[in-house]
This record gives structure tokens, sequence and C-alpha cells, in this order.
């Protein structure tokens, strides 16, 4: 049989057609049912951890809900920070604060950076949305990047990264056949179920986090509910979660984090802020390994925002000595976050 012969070739593209059905099959998959919230425009914000078992983009939502609500609420008074930030409630901080007729938004990304609170506040400078008040929650990872990063948890809003909608769309696109994410999507959306080897991607079971279109606060539901059934058995259940720490040298073998990038975005945010007449907080979170930040980095800290805005809880304290005090290993309760609030701020007056 010759090349040129019409059964080869039609035997050919039907190899073709075999072998590119699974994508063309996963990518209608992906289109129609927009597993990331970032195609449709029309979102559901009102608990839509319920309608999927996997984490979204927290920046992209919660900028499409500020995008949204902004013209009702006149958002100008922000919350920033990654999932320990969520305890420290609208409800609570307005105590301390004038938000002068406007409201509070609640403004997290996943694994938020320092990189990533500095695009929002240019952001919020640059569309000439007032920042009357700003409360940042870091840890040590906060400035552990200085860079975008590029899969669909962590990729930055174009709003505010300043990337095309055709590139972040393409992103998102790209992120989705990472990871084994599309074929576990797959699985999950024909079978409504979530395979054991699927923990990874889908870990989030219905009612474990709520959230709410006001302020943007993102609660957690499923500790709050066995914590108030019976905290006993709760921490009874998860005492393994809370490991040992020898932290006896952590305060002299943790390495300054701050290079010549850092500095830049400080001093950029500082002059923002004073723009803006901003009254701000840093608070440094009283993490469970009770790690110390670097003095150094402290001391610059201090030195760009003043002493007066600048609150360490790092390290051992009477917060991080408490198992108490924490839901797990990492996040922290709202009594923790309040106690805070009202340190910080009556200090200050």
């Amino acid at each position: 049989m010759k090349m040129g012969d019409p059964k080869r070739i039609l035997l050919l593209f039907s190899k073709l057609a075999l072998l590119t059905l699974p994508l063309l099959l996963l990518t209608l998959l992906y289109v129609i049912c927009d597993p990331f919230k970032v195609i449709k425009t029309d979102i559901d914000f009102e608990n839509y951890y319920d309608h999927q078992p996997y984490e979204l983009n927290r920046e992209f939502m919660s900028t499409e809900l500020f995008l949204k609500n902004y013209p009702k609420y006149h958002y100008n008074s922000f919350i920033l920070g990654s999932c320990e930030s969520f305890v420290y409630r609208a409800d609570s901080w307005k105590k301390y604060i004038d938000v002068d007729h406007g409201e509070v938004f609640h403004f997290p990304a996943a694994s938020e950076s320092l990189y990533g609170m500095y695009l929002k506040i240019k952001y919020l400078d640059k569309t000439n949305i007032p920042i009357k008040n700003c409360l940042m929650i870091m840890d040590i990872s906060t400035f552990k990047d200085i860079q975008p990063k590029h899969d669909y948890l962590h990729t930055n809003h174009p709003a505010m990264s300043g990337e095309s909608s055709t590139d972040f769309q393409l992103g998102m696109f790209k992120s989705f056949f990472s990871n084994f994410f599309c074929l576990q999507y797959a699985y999950y959306k024909f079978s409504g179920k979530v395979h054991s080897s699927m923990k990874g991607n889908f870990g989030i079971a219905p009612g474990q986090i709520r959230t709410t279109t006001l302020n943007n606060e993102y609660y957690y539901e499923k500790y709050d509910v066995a914590l108030k059934s019976d905290s006993i058995a709760f921490y009874e259940k998860n005492l393994k979660q809370y490991y040992y720490r020898d932290t006896s040298t952590k305060r002299h073998l943790q390495q300054t984090l701050f290079q010549e990038r850092h500095y830049e975005i400080l001093n950029e945010l500082r002059d923002i802020f004073a723009k803006h007449n901003t009254h701000f907080k840093i608070v440094l979170s009283p993490m469970y390994d009770q790690m110390y930040f670097n003095p150094a980095d402290i001391d610059s800290l201090k030195s760009i925002f003043g002493e007066q805005n600048l609150h360490d809880y790092s390290g051992i304290n009477r917060f991080t000595e408490n198992i108490s005090y924490y839901y797990d290993n990492f996040h922290y309760k709202p009594m923790v976050a309040n106690e805070i609030l009202e340190e910080i701020y009556n200090e200050s007056n």
C-alpha cells in the first residue's frame, strides 16, 4: 500500500483522532463546568465551598466579589493575609476603627505573600479607592515570596497583576492539566465521589468552610461545630497534630529574610499608607511552630512602619504555649485574634 493510499491516510487520521479525543473531552469539560470559577461571571459567592470539594483561587474569588460589591458597600478598610487572617472578623475590628460610612472587606489569598499584599494595596491606590484602615496579618512565610506564582491556587487576579485576561485564562487552563487534577475532576464530576487517592487536590468537605458575601469572611465551620459539641473529644482526636516543639535555639538559627526587593516593597507600602492617611496595623502572628522573626527584620519593620504599628506575636508566648488556642497546628482561633485586637489598639490609646 502506497503512502498516498486514501485508506492509509484515513487510518492515520482515525488514530490521531482517538489520541486527541480525551484531550478534547477534558477541554470541553473544563469550558462547560468551569471548575475554577474563572470563566463565568455569575458566581454564587455565598458558601461557595459547599459547591465543590476542592480549593479555589481565593484571591480571584475575593477580587470578583470586591468588584461586584464595591459600588454598594464602598469598602475603605481592608484585612489582608493568608488563612490565619480569617479569624480577624470585621465586626470585631470595627470596634476599634472608624469606617466612616464605608465597610470592611477581608481580602485574603491562599498562602498570601508580601508580594500579594503589595499588589492589592497598589491596586486600591491606583483605582483611587480610599484606604482608611488596613490590618495586615503576617507570619514568616509571608516574606518568603516576593515574586508572582503561577498555579491555579496562587495566580494573581489580572486586576492585581496587570496580566492580560487571556494570559490568566490560559494559565488556569494549563493548571487544569497539572498534578492529575483534570482526571480527578472528571472522576468526581461523573461519579460524585472523592477517592482516597484524590485527597491532595480534593480535601474540602461540604460544610467545612463557610463564607459570607458582605465582608468576604471565612469561618472554620467544621472545627467550630466539633468544638461546640465536645471540645475534649476534638483535642483527643487531633492530639497527634500538636507536635513537640524544640525551640530553644530557633531564635538564633532564624536567618534574615529581607533582601533589597523586600525593602523596595515595604517602603512603597509605607508611602501609599502615608498618601491615604491610613490607620494601619501589622500583626506578626503567634504561629504554633513558635518560630521567631529575625531581630534585624523586626527592627527594619519598626523603622519603616513605626514601632507603634508593628506587633510581634511570633515565638514563645502565652498564645503559642497553649494548644487550646489552636484549631490545628497552624490555624489559631478567633479568641486569639480578639485578644490581639484589644491589645494592639488599646496600647495605642
